[in-house]
């Protein structure tokens, strides 16, 4: 499952979000301006195209990862 840290709104939005190279921002992230999210760590709930995001490209459905360990000689 994908977990949500819960330090900022999950608004869908440009503003809140830090760092990389977002299409639908133009560019990197608004500047992370965290605050007002859940304030606890939770199962996310995905994407639902409710803001900048499109949930046709962003959305995930579990699992997320996979991580396989293996013997190397």
């Amino acid at each position: 499952m994908a977990y949500d840290a819960g330090s900022e709104v999950n608004d869908e939005l440009c503003v809140p979000i830090p760092g990389p190279f977002f299409a639908e921002c133009g560019g990197s992230g608004g500047g992370a301006r965290p605050g007002g999210g859940e304030g606890f760590v939770h199962v996310h709930r995905g994407m639902h195209g409710t803001g900048d995001f499109k949930s046709s490209m962003r959305d995930w459905r579990n699992p997320v990862a996979q991580v396989r360990v293996r013997l190397v000689n």
